[in-house]
């Protein structure tokens, strides 16, 4: 399981523990470690380098830290802490106003991943988790092998042990 010191070293953003507490680093590295196995591998062996599942770890726990932060802000602002609002896409302020074309920065049917930089990439790594090779062959060819690409087996548990 990926440690609090580690998670630091690779995303030193988090580093103010009144933001960012260790408590919720804790909560979500638990959840993380309960939700990831077995699809995104091991973790790594300690002094090891990071594994899949590490990496995947680090992202979700920072996704929801990111999140958690944002609730934290509202509550202090005496706001309702957890109140969903979505990406914003347009603000102003007096004469000015800007607005961003979110469409080319979110990830289709992601949900909430889409709210971080973070769930962008922890989503689009889950998202190849399984993918394999492809290959493309030219069109117009005849034979055995000018069907479409192959997906690989399929991923149901235990479709290769005995």
């Amino acid at each position: 399981m990926i440690s609090y010191a580690q998670f630091i070293a690779d995303f030193p953003e988090f580093t103010n523990a009144t933001m960012f507490p260790q408590s919720g680093f804790n909560y979500w590295a638990n959840l993380a470690g309960i939700m990831l196995t077995p699809v995104w591998g091991q973790p790594a062996a300690s002094g090891q380098p990071l594994t899949l599942y590490d990496i995947g770890c680090e992202l979700f726990i920072a996704h929801n830290l990111v999140l958690e932060a944002y609730n934290q802000q509202a509550a202090n602002a005496g706001g309702i802490p957890g109140l969903n609002r979505g990406i914003i896409s347009a603000e102003s302020a007096g004469q000015v106003s800007i607005s961003y074309d979110t469409n080319g920065a979110l990830e289709l049917d992601a949900g909430h991943w889409n709210l971080t930089t973070f769930g962008l990439r922890f989503i689009g790594t889950a998202r190849m988790l399984g993918a394999g090779p492809m290959v493309a062959s030219p069109g117009g060819c005849v034979g055995p092998n000018s069907g479409p690409a192959w997906i690989g087996p399929p991923p149901w548990p235990g479709y290769f042990s005995s």
